[in-house]
């Protein structure tokens, strides 16, 4: 049986002194299951997703809802014949949830980019495919306040390489309004993304095609229409990759993910703030002799966060103000 284990904080994104713990749960299924994206919801509560085995060995979507206690409140599956996973999570303007997936059973190709939309308890309202002959992987969604949707992750179906990282815009309805690749060569992917507070978007990820060893931290800023305005790495020798981004309130970015190229040994946590430039200010290793991860795959997923708006369609708008950043709600651990 696989298990989660959740620690709810009163946090920030950067803090002078530990935080306080509210309630800490060890949740578990008995099937072989997996959380990976979590969201603190508008009633205070927390929704995680992930998928559920099923006896077929088979993965459908779950989406399950707690309190703000972590009692639990519901679950819900969703899928087909074949497997289905959910990487990411929000609640939408209207108080439902959107989950960015994959599904292996709906679509073009081997597997497509696969946005689920539901209503404030779980029942299906609508969802939509994206891809080509080949493997797409959702890894990030965000909703506009205009209601429609951004979704980032990779692509082998199109691009320029082995994998391209891909971003694909939608309307309220869920239809593809444009899409765009970036990448080399080699393996190239997106793990996460966010509306930064000038309009524009921000990419996290890993690079096989660019920077100095086997695959560099990816950092990628486009403008809202989709134009590359600049691209940084981060790494050595060995392996690198960015998990999540945030923005701080000084304006700067923070980078969480792995590396094998310092720390302690083995793959260590890492993270990286850069200036709004993508310029390196300072980074930072954690643990032991070990392999540890923030690899976007069990044991260690991420952590959640809350971001209040982001850009419609048309026109950016500047996120709240005193909500402008994304504040660590929870943190969650696959075991």
């Amino acid at each position: 049986m696989k298990t989660l284990v959740i620690s709810c904080l009163l946090a920030a994104v950067a803090w002078a002194q530990p935080p306080d713990s509210l309630w800490s749960r060890v949740l578990g299924a008995s099937l072989n299951s997996r959380y990976y994206d979590m969201v603190e919801t508008s009633d205070g509560g927390i929704a995680v997703a992930g998928y559920q085995d099923r006896p077929a060995n088979n993965y459908d979507l779950w989406l399950v809802k707690y309190d703000r206690f972590g009692n639990f409140g519901w679950q819900r599956l969703y899928g087909g014949s074949n497997a289905e996973s959910c990487f990411a999570l929000i609640e939408t303007i209207q108080h439902g949830f959107a989950l960015g997936s994959y599904t292996r059973t709906l679509g073009s190709g081997e597997s497509d980019f696969w946005l689920y939309r539901t209503d404030s308890v779980g029942t299906a309202l609508d969802h939509d495919t994206y891809g080509g002959s080949q493997a797409e992987f959702c890894e990030s969604v965000y909703q506009f306040s205009g209601q429609g949707f951004f979704l980032a992750g990779w692509t082998y179906s199109f691009g320029a390489g082995d994998a391209d990282g891909w971003m694909v815009i939608t309307n309220q309805n869920g239809d593809s309004m444009w899409s765009q690749t970036y990448g080399g060569t080699g393996d190239d992917r997106f793990y996460d993304a966010l509306f930064t507070s000038d309009g524009n978007f921000m990419y996290g990820g890993h690079t096989d095609s660019f920077g100095h060893g086997s695959g560099d931290m990816w950092l990628l800023k486009t403008n809202e229409d989709g134009d590359s305005l600049w691209s940084k790495t981060f790494g050595g020798s060995g392996s690198e990759n960015c998990s999540k981004i945030l923005e701080t309130d000084d304006g700067n970015f923070i980078l969480a993910g792995h590396t094998s190229s310092y720390g302690a040994g083995g793959t260590d946590f890492w993270l990286v703030k850069t200036n709004g430039n993508g310029d390196s200010l300072w980074s930072h290793t954690y643990g032991g002799p070990t392999t540890k991860t923030a690899w976007p795959s069990p044991p260690v997923r991420t952590a959640a966060m809350h971001w209040p708006d982001g850009p419609s369609l048309s026109v950016p708008e500047t996120p709240i103000s005193g909500l402008s950043r994304p504040t660590l709600t929870a943190i969650a651990c696959g075991v």
